[in-house]
């Protein structure tokens, strides 16, 4: 009787901790391998929007994405973009290599002005969505590629360009059909003080602060799971 009791305890108590271990995976995701690469993903697609916020301010301000401030927001963009192995290795395939991507980006930008802008979630610049969800960026990429006839590397450049350039137009068309035009006005004022620019790269604009919260979020959840585990 008493050994029963004990058996019955010990069912018991087990179920207590199964439940238990049940709360804690659907409350607290456990540090896996996806969930470490997911918040990754989110750190970066931050860092994206963060950097393009700047971008859309200059813009806005009578600025160029071929002026100084200009290359330098472009630039810090596709830094941030490039943080994704996923872009990384798209570009790799087609044998792109960082300005590659950036005079990409910037050409896409020039060709919708004066306004380049589309309401996702807000406003955000048309080619910026093919940063942000890779897949786009590999299906058109790989359309120009199979069309391409150019054998120069100038050439073939120009080809990508117009190829993602077309690709942001039915973007833009399906988007301002769905969400109305972007609100995108002009301001002449000269764009952004390249020195304010410059202040913004070397601050990092907040990303230091999304980091910690990224990390705080991981050990409470690893915290968690250990405490519940043990009662």
């Amino acid at each position: 009787m008493l050994r029963k009791t004990r058996e019955s305890c010990f069912s018991s108590d087990l179920l207590l901790r199964t439940k238990r271990l049940e709360f804690t995976i659907a409350a607290a995701v456990l540090p896996t391998p996806s969930y470490i690469v997911t918040k990754m993903k989110t750190l970066n697609s931050y860092k994206v929007i963060d950097a393009e916020k700047r971008l859309i301010e200059h813009l806005s301000l009578g600025g160029d994405v071929d002026d100084l401030s200009g290359r330098n927001l472009v630039v810090r963009q596709i830094q941030a973009a490039w943080n994704d192995e996923e872009i990384r290795a798209i570009c790799n395939q087609h044998r792109f290599i960082m300005e590659d991507l950036c005079q990409i980006y910037a050409a896409c930008i020039d060709a919708f002005m004066p306004n380049p802008c589309i309401m996702c979630g807000g406003m955000m610049l048309t080619p910026t969505l093919f940063l942000l969800e890779a897949w786009r960026l590999r299906e058109n990429l790989n359309v120009v590629a199979r069309h391409s006839v150019e054998i120069s590397p100038d050439g073939r450049l120009e080809d990508f360009k117009q190829g993602m350039i077309a690709a942001c137009q039915g973007v833009q068309d399906a988007h301002n059909a769905a969400h109305g035009v972007a609100p995108f006005k002009i301001t002449p004022a000269g764009g952004l003080n390249i020195k304010a620019v410059d202040a913004d790269v070397r601050s990092g604009c907040g990303c230091l602060s999304v980091i910690v919260f990224l990390l705080a979020s991981t050990l409470f959840s690893v915290g968690l799971a250990c405490i519940l585990l043990r009662i």
